[in-house]
């Protein structure tokens, strides 16, 4: 933006140094004009900011981000990212998500039982190669904090019949729980966000497309 404010500055000042040597050559006399009639050079125009000058928005806006991944209380932790994930059934993959969950100390160890008695009573699968495995109402009482964990599994696995690739434990506390669903359903209906969450090779990158949930 700035670079292209000097261009237009320089257009603009060039301009006016036309349009004035124009109007003094026009009244002057038709002898031949004086030394003092002639046109003065025009200045040069002020060189435009340096580029290590204008990306010093986006350097300051570092330290926020990482001060963002870094947050304790954070939805969605670095640490509850796994990106090759282990399981080869639905049953060690909610294990495994729910696993994450506890290891942050977002619920206690029963709340695993609980996303059990949730997939037993109806499928968490999504569709777009989500799954997202979470407890019942009275599992509720077993979180500590909202969180959510991811787990990818690059080669898939079957739930219930359809391709997996991504398994998010969901942990909502407070009645954040519908809002969390929420989050995530928007990101994974953006197929362009799924196919980043394909091609990451490190968890910030995850975190970064997942952003949202943590907002």
């Amino acid at each position: 933006m700035e670079q292209t404010l000097v261009i237009v500055l320089i257009v603009a000042v060039v301009a006016i140094a036309t349009m004035y040597l124009v109007r003094r050559r026009q009244s002057a006399s038709p002898q031949a004009p004086t030394e003092t009639a002639k046109a003065q050079p025009v200045p040069p125009a002020p060189a435009p900011p340096a580029a290590d000058t204008l990306a010093e928005p986006a350097a300051e806006s570092a330290p926020v981000e990482q001060a963002a991944i870094d947050d304790e209380n954070a939805i969605l932790k670095l640490r509850a990212i796994e990106l090759q994930g282990t399981a080869s059934s639905k049953d060690d993959a909610i294990r495994e998500a729910g696993g994450l969950l506890v290891a942050t100390g977002a619920v206690d160890d029963s709340y695993i039982d609980s996303m059990f008695e949730r997939e037993r009573s109806v499928s968490t699968y999504m569709g777009n190669l989500l799954a997202i495995p979470h407890g019942t109402n009275e599992g509720m009482t077993k979180i500590r904090r909202s969180a959510i964990s991811v787990v990818r599994y690059p080669n898939g696995l079957e739930w219930n019949g359809n391709p997996v690739k991504f398994v998010i434990g969901i942990a909502g506390a407070d009645g954040q729980h519908l809002e969390l669903l929420g989050r995530i359903a928007e990101v994974f209906l953006d197929e362009s966000k799924v196919a980043q969450l394909e091609q990451a090779v490190t968890p910030e990158q995850v975190w970064r497309t997942l952003v949202k949930v943590n907002n």
